[in-house]
């Protein structure tokens, strides 16, 4: 019995204890990480059972010296173990899980208990903790004078920490140059940039200048682009044009724009818009561009170069009879003006414009009012209905012309797969036309009923009666569609 209890002293009982409670926590939890800690605390309790063992039986006797020396190592590795199962054991597993504190505040926490150790320790042999206090406050004088700016840093970092301003996965706006918070440390934030620059910023540039944070917490951003026009431009059309331009550009919500300013060569404006990734914002900032763009050439709305600059302008040197031809000759090709005159025909070259849309912009929304005939130049459009592709059309196919026609909504979304050129005509032309050839609204009734029921052959299972029946609904349709034309052209 005496030899247990010799062996058995207080602190061999709370190792064992310690080693006993990390066992089971290394045999039964799965985290990796918590299973390292608990192995390493199993090897100080038996470390320090094993040095512990031949003072509690007093084997050491034969040098008060050695055995200070002896004492102050199992006693230190007894307080380091203590330590360690405070600050991973409460710290890590407890409160970590159940309070939400920056990290700087479980260092700090981590640190005093270190040094609540130390000192115990200290005092336990035999030491002097005031002189220590006294030798420690004149040399953190020093320390604190040498160190200056890092002590900065770290104050600053605690003070960021401590009041939540900034965190991982947050961006910064720093120095014109927007980045997100990979990890913050005591000393500095390490920021990666959208052009994949990785910057170190020391955190007292935080507390010490203005910087934008867009939160990780927060839904939506807001950005903004500004552009100019030329002052021949109509303010009001502009911003018209830009805003239904915008309709096309994804990842981007509530879309306005506003007229800022009075420029030295150009009437500003500013787009604004929010977005819910920073992470596409240049890939956004290029399809606003790219699409604004292509809307601005269309409606002949000019982009200003400023005015001190020199430059030569090119002109087209195709005449006004080179356009009339290049244009009559396309007509000719496409099958809903073939029943026109050579008179209509030139009505139609004479008011008839050419457009340009950039690749993914929308041409036509479905339902969606449209005064507009389009027919393919060069390029390729897809045919889109309740959000599925069912057609894609190339040269010289044409569409629009039932909305256009009859008044209806559109039926269908049309969007350029690549970059698209068209000719487009408005309905004042047809206008025109009706009015002095009525006899053509059957014709072109004809053209349209045909086009929109070209796929009725495969519906239909009754293969006698195919022709009488495709042909009775043609007529029906065509006859539907040139009441509507009249009535909408308010042709009597």
């Amino acid at each position: 019995m005496e030899y247990l209890y010799n062996f058995f002293s207080l602190t061999v009982v709370i190792s064992l204890i310690i080693g006993g409670i990390n066992y089971f926590i290394f045999r039964f939890v799965e985290q990796e990480k918590i299973k390292k800690q608990s192995k390493f605390n199993i090897s100080l309790a038996i470390l320090f059972i094993i040095l512990k063992t031949p003072e509690n039986f007093n084997w050491i006797t034969n040098s008060y010296q050695i055995y200070i020396y002896y004492k102050f190592a199992f006693s230190i590795l007894f307080m380091f173990l203590v330590a360690r199962v405070i600050i991973y054991g409460v710290i890590d597993l407890i409160l970590k899980k159940n309070l939400k504190f920056p990290q700087i505040f479980y260092d700090i926490l981590k640190g005093i208990l270190y040094f609540i150790a130390i000192m115990l320790l200290l005092k336990e042999l035999g030491f002097s903790v005031n002189s220590i206090f006294t030798t420690s406050a004149i040399l953190t004088a020093v320390i604190g004078l040498a160190l200056q700016n890092t002590l900065s840093d770290i104050v600053a970092g605690i003070i960021i920490s401590t009041e939540d301003t900034i965190e991982a996965g947050d961006w910064i706006d720093y120095n014109g140059k927007i980045g997100r918070i990979i990890s913050h440390s005591w000393r500095f934030t390490k920021v990666i940039t959208l052009q994949n620059e990785r910057y170190i910023i020391p955190n007292k540039e935080f507390t010490s200048k203005t910087m934008r944070v867009f939160s990780a917490k927060d839904f939506k951003h807001l950005f903004s682009i500004p552009f100019g026009v030329t002052y021949n431009n109509n303010p009001n059309h502009v911003i018209k044009v830009a805003l239904e331009a915008l309709k096309s550009v994804n990842n981007i919500d509530e879309p306005q724009i506003y007229f800022t300013e009075y420029g030295d060569f150009a009437i500003l404006f500013e787009i604004r818009f929010y977005i819910l990734d920073v992470a596409k914002l240049y890939k956004i900032k290029s399809d606003i561009l790219s699409i604004v763009f292509y809307a601005f050439k269309r409606e002949s709305i000019e982009i200003p170069i400023p005015r001190h600059d020199i430059f030569l302008r090119e002109y087209s040197s195709q005449t006004k009879d080179e356009k009339f031809k290049e244009i009559l000759s396309f007509i000719n090709d496409v099958d809903f003006f073939k029943p026109l005159t050579k008179e209509e025909k030139d009505i139609v070259c004479n008011d008839m414009e050419i457009a340009e849309f950039g690749a993914d912009e929308y041409i036509l929304q479905q339902n969606e009012t449209n005064d507009t005939f389009y027919s393919i130049k060069n390029g390729k459009v897809s045919v889109i209905i309740d959000g599925k592709i069912v057609a894609n059309l190339t040269a010289p196919h044409f569409f629009g012309e039932i909305s256009l026609m009859t008044g209806e909504k559109t039926t269908a979304t049309i969007r350029a797969d690549v970059d698209t050129t068209v000719y487009k005509l408005k309905s004042s032309s047809f206008q025109k036309i009706f009015k002095n050839n009525k006899k053509l609204i059957a014709q072109i009734s004809d053209v349209i009923a045909r086009r929109k029921l070209q796929n009725l052959e495969s519906e239909i299972t009754n293969e006698k009666q195919k022709d009488k029946i495709i042909e009775t609904k043609i007529n029906a349709e065509k006859n539907r569609l040139k009441d509507k034309i009249k009535i909408f052209f308010e042709i009597k």
